[in-house]
């Protein structure tokens, strides 16, 4: 880039998320020595997006919209059966909801 940044938050406006949900979600916030590239940036939301929601944080999605939740939840399980990079459904089931999860059917796999 030019001028170079060092330094980025990256926030995302997500149609049909609930602002509790996004609020959890994003920004990305990204620091490093050298100048920040796309790449760079790209894989600073993969990494953050990959993040499993607390158990405190599930509690309070499920306490403020249960409706949405119940829609991480399905998102969940779909990621879980169908992203074509997950190997054991079983194992990444297990690991729960995730902060990608929160993004519902705003995916792509």
């Amino acid at each position: 880039t030019y001028p170079e940044v060092r330094e980025a938050w990256i926030r995302i406006g997500v149609p049909g998320v609930t602002p509790t949900l996004l609020n959890y979600c994003l920004p990305v916030n990204l620091r490093q020595s050298r100048a920040i590239t796309l790449q760079d940036a790209l894989q600073a939301v993969y990494d953050y997006l990959q993040k499993p929601v607390t158990q405190e944080q599930a509690a309070e999605f499920a306490r403020e919209d249960a409706e949405s939740w119940a829609q991480a939840q399905e998102a969940c399980r779909r990621r879980c059966s169908e992203a074509p990079h997950i190997t054991i459904p079983s194992v990444e089931w297990r690991q729960g909801v995730k902060r990608v999860d929160l993004l519902k059917e705003n995916v792509r796999f």
